[in-house]
């Protein structure tokens, strides 16, 4: 791997970042913005020669046929958290590092579980609705809500989101336990390493986990069915983790009391089924989506490339090194 310092090193730039990082991005690289090009393929291969980094959204990321058209690329620096969109060992047979930006986002993305949970429980779109349609001055009156209050939470994946999430869902009394690959020591909350249990024992299921490549939904329908028609399903993790087909029916035939969904499993073409529910608080991948989250994101994943290219290890690497 190439660690040398080249003045400005050629980057291809796969997605528009904020603006802070375009600058600092410029002003360290010759940028190759194909972003928003009709013909992104055609644009990666004419540069295969001479890009030594690849700066690219964790949605889209890249996949082990493009990378290996790549003969000069040493990084892969991503603008995100996901590692989903990599071929991680891949990588490292190549001799590569990636990149990515786990902390930045932690905070938004767990405000937006909270606020996800809190719209789904207490039916706040419905209920801007229905004073807008003029039904509250029609003399009638919405249905009652469910309080967060003293619910318990289910955590899948109690990473540094799903904790945030916790701390936050702490505040409103919650009772709060958790599955993940093996028990935290260093936190409070009950871990239960049986997935269907914690549905069981929750009324609202958070979805917080990261995904692989190849993996296959942890919530399939039975453990939907452990949650039961009192529970509400909470997803900001990613969409493949949910069975969509099977949380959809138990929708449909009211076996849960609702969803909120930030991710989905072919966005952003979502199922059609998800439009017509009432039951269902939908958002458009939108977590980190704040203007404070994104230009940290952006500088992040270009100080990446800096690091890299001045010879010293990024500090967020998907590719451990000794």
């Amino acid at each position: 791997m190439k660690t040398t310092y080249d003045p400005k090193p050629e980057i291809l730039l796969l997605q528009r970042i904020a603006d802070p990082g375009m600058e600092r991005l410029e002003k360290h690289f010759n940028v190759v913005d194909i972003w928003d090009s009709p013909a992104p393929e055609r644009d990666v291969q004419s540069h295969a020669e001479t890009a030594r980094g690849v700066l690219v959204g964790a949605q889209k990321g890249l996949t082990p046929a493009q990378v290996e058209q790549m003969h000069s690329l040493e990084i892969i620096s991503l603008h995100g958290v996901g590692l989903d969109r990599v071929d991680i060992d891949h990588a490292r047979r190549r001799g590569l590092r990636i990149a990515y930006t786990p902390d930045v986002l932690t905070a938004d993305v767990a405000d937006m579980g909270v606020g996800l949970m809190m719209s789904t429980l207490r039916r706040l779109p419905q209920g801007h609705h229905f004073v807008k349609a003029g039904h509250w001055a029609d003399g009638n009156q919405p249905p009652l809500t469910r309080s967060l209050t003293g619910k318990r939470l289910g955590i899948l994946g109690l990473g540094r989101i799903g904790h945030a999430i916790a701390t936050r869902a702490e505040a409103f009394g919650m009772e709060i336990a958790y599955t993940n690959r093996s028990p935290r020591k260093d936190l409070p909350y009950r871990y239960e390493p049986n997935l269907h249990r914690l549905a069981a024992w929750s009324d609202v299921l958070m979805v917080a986990a990261a995904s692989s490549p190849g993996m296959q939904a942890l919530v399939d329908d039975s453990v939907l069915a452990a949650l039961g028609s009192e529970g509400v399903l909470v997803n900001v993790g990613r969409g493949v983790l949910v069975d969509e087909n099977a949380l959809i029916a138990r929708l449909e035939r009211d076996e849960l009391l609702g969803a909120g969904l930030d991710v989905f499993a072919n966005e952003p073409r979502i199922n059609n089924a998800l439009l017509l529910l009432d039951n269902v608080i939908l958002s458009a991948h939108q977590a980190s989506a704040t203007v404070e989250t994104r230009n940290a994101m952006a500088v992040q994943s270009v100080e990446h490339l800096i690091q890299h290219f001045s010879g010293a290890q990024p500090d967020h690497l998907a590719t451990p090194e000794n």
